[in-house]
């Protein structure tokens, strides 16, 4: 080979040399723009799944999105979103994708709390590799292609929660590029949770002081409305008495004029008293400052002091008492369950019909006494019973009603009842009236 031919074959090999060397940059070139193209199209599929957060307003609605573009981004395999409450403490799901299997693969992974102080100490997110444990049983081959991933959720330095991935495929191939955009989804998806929580948490706050106007005022017209008879009745009575006593009409035949004005006067003002106990004993208690003054009672004759007094009462409703012992004696606050008995009896009277039938049974075992009041009244449909003993509560709340009443009666019955140990429940079905029943216990410690 001459000189010429060994010139020519060494420029052969550069320019051969030179041509790989292009080839291969045209390969890394086309692989980058390749991921380029990929990571483009991930991050757009992205940006379009969160620009739709932005117009949800449910919360599962988002978790569901979520769900989506995970699986739009990794290779999701299993999943489960835990958000804490607004004070940092209990943590939930919210959302879960084969939670059974997520809790099996926690297991082979040795997924443990340490891991989790430090995802939420670092704010980064952790990919757990398979562990260790159980490497070399064949039946356990199948988990060597996954991986587990804990992300952490925050917004701000606020601990939002976090979510616990299963990745389908090992994690020495997941690219710094896929935990780029896991953290940009994450987060961005975090910020909006957190924003609709806060969103539901001020409209829940704006329902719950509307319902306290819609309380206030309907406590003041329900009191208006309860005041105004007796306050008719006292007025009348009164002026009635100042105009015999101004012109010294009074003779002997006004005598029973007198003693029904009197008794007019006598019986209205005692329900003004209860009403007035009424609204004291539920501020008391909302308050905390309700407490009881308990002694040794006689039951039986708690109760016919309240029957005795219950002579206001218009209505000609036949009341019959009865008991399985006259001496049945419980260590309570005598007052306090007078106004129970009084309550529920009140209740009775008001649902019953005319010259319709009222009992009230005493009985009691070792520990308890149990008092019943049965009426003759329509009865309490099912749905309405859970919600009789709620404050305010009336199945008839339109001021044109036939019963009065100012929805405290068994509400705070409930609350004296609970304050001794006690329970109080109802048994109705429509049409065949209701039927109360308080238990107390007879002594300190005993439940009923």
């Amino acid at each position: 080979m001459d000189n010429k031919e060994e010139e020519l074959l060494k420029r052969i090999n550069s320019m051969e040399s030179s041509l790989k060397e292009k080839m291969e940059y045209c390969r890394m070139l086309e692989e980058i723009n390749s991921g380029l193209r990929k990571y483009l199209n991930e991050m757009t599929g992205v940006y379009r799944l969160l620009e739709a957060m932005n117009t949800v307003k449910s919360l599962e609605k988002i978790y569901d999105l979520l769900v989506d573009i995970l699986g739009s981004t990794i290779e999701l395999d299993a999943c489960a979103i835990f958000l804490y409450d607004e004070n940092g403490r209990d943590c939930r799901a919210v959302k879960e994708v084969d939670p059974e299997k997520l809790v099996k693969y926690k297991q082979i992974f040795n997924v443990d709390r340490a891991m989790y102080e430090w995802v939420f100490k670092k704010k980064h997110i952790a990919i757990v590799p398979k562990g260790t444990e159980g490497r070399d049983d064949p039946g356990l081959a199948f988990f060597q292609s996954k991986s587990f991933a804990i992300v952490p959720l925050f917004v701000n330095e606020k601990k939002v929660g976090y979510v616990d991935i299963l990745i389908n495929k090992p994690a020495n191939t997941i690219t710094q590029q896929e935990l780029s955009l896991l953290t940009i989804l994450l987060n961005q998806t975090t910020v909006v949770i957190e924003n609709l929580r806060m969103y539901e948490q001020e409209k829940e706050t704006v329902n719950k002081l509307r319902q306290i106007d819609e309380m206030k005022s309907d406590i003041m017209i329900t009191t208006s409305h309860e005041l105004r008879t007796p306050l008719t009745i006292l007025k009348g009575s009164s002026k009635i008495i100042q105009i015999k006593m101004k012109e010294d009409m009074w003779n002997d035949d006004d005598k029973k004029l007198y003693a029904e004005l009197i008794h007019n006067v006598n019986t209205q003002a005692e329900i003004l008293e209860e009403i007035t106990n009424t609204l004291l004993a539920a501020t008391k208690f909302e308050n905390g400052t309700l407490t009881l003054n308990k002694k040794v009672v006689n039951i039986k004759q708690m109760i016919e002091s309240v029957i005795k007094k219950y002579t206001y009462k218009t209505k000609n409703v036949n009341l019959k008492f009865t008991y399985t012992d006259p001496n049945i004696t419980a260590y309570v606050d005598d007052e306090e369950m007078k106004k129970v008995v009084r309550n529920i009896l009140s209740n009775a009277f008001k649902y019953s019909e005319e010259n319709g039938d009222v009992y009230i049974d005493l009985s009691a075992d070792a520990k308890t006494f149990v008092v019943s009041v049965k009426d003759s009244g329509p009865g309490i449909p099912a749905e309405e019973k859970e919600k009789i003993f709620d404050k305010f509560y009336r199945m008839d709340r339109a001021l044109t009603r036939r019963t009065g009443g100012m929805g405290f009666g068994l509400y705070l019955s409930k609350i004296i009842t609970v304050q001794h140990g006690g329970t109080i429940w109802v048994e109705s079905q429509v049409g065949r009236g209701a039927t109360f029943y308080f238990r107390i216990p007879k002594e300190e410690g005993f439940g009923g």
